[in-house]
């Protein structure tokens, strides 16, 4: 359903909600939701309407249906959700007028990750048990593009948590002395290593206008 060479999350779910309206004429719309990082709670990824109007903020889905999907695994069919016991508590699928609608479950290596849902508001037009057949090999395919693309970006984030934590250390290390001073009659040792990557530690020598020598040993709590 899109090409795999996508490994970008935004522009491989803007192809497959394209795809899916030219695979479905009769949808008006479609919109992909993924389970969040942190929690099963799912957050809208895309959404695309036939005549360009989706709204962010009035999805017209059921979280009931879209849960059921999730939670068996099954994709889910109505030919008429305005007059659909299991859609009574969405109003604003009333509000929407939607007609007819379709729920696929994204399964990637035996895990949900998320849904794919489109839908008509159309009265004269009806999704069928061979569209949702099609729906839920295309969501097979997809959930695996997508899980591809989160893999890559979580890749990415931890190159750059590296990065970031690479340059921190260069840093804190140059507030380090770059040897120990020459004191007559003393000698100095120092070796300074951190448990973790960034370390929150200090220590430093510092002349004092009488002659003395003032050393420093600091401890930064939570660095």
């Amino acid at each position: 359903v899109a090409s795999s060479r996508l490994l970008d999350m935004e522009s491989l779910s803007d192809e497959i909600l394209n795809r899916l309206l030219a695979i479905f004429p009769q949808a008006d719309r479609a919109l992909i939701m993924l389970k969040t990082a942190d929690s099963d709670s799912l957050e809208l990824q895309g959404v695309l309407a036939r005549d360009g109007k989706a709204d962010d903020e009035n999805l017209g889905v059921s979280r009931t249906i879209i849960n059921q999907v999730l939670g068996k695994r099954q994709s889910v069919l109505s030919l008429d959700a305005m007059h659909d016991q299991r859609f009574q508590l969405a109003s604003s699928i009333a509000e929407m007028n939607i007609r007819s609608m379709m729920c696929a479950p994204l399964i990637c290596q035996d895990q949900a990750i998320g849904v794919i849902h489109v839908d008509t508001r159309r009265a004269e037009t009806r999704f069928g048990e061979d569209d949702l057949t099609l729906l839920t090999a295309i969501a097979g395919l997809a959930a695996v593009s997508m899980q591809n693309a989160l893999m890559h970006q979580a890749l990415l984030d931890k190159q750059r948590l590296e990065q970031d934590l690479r340059f921190a250390a260069h840093v804190q290390r140059s507030f380090l002395p770059q040897g120990p001073p020459a004191v007559e009659g003393f000698e100095f040792a120092c070796h300074y290593e951190s448990a973790q990557q960034v370390g929150g530690d200090l220590y430093d020598f510092i002349p004092l206008p009488d002659g003395r020598l003032g050393i420093v040993i600091a401890d930064v709590s939570g660095k």
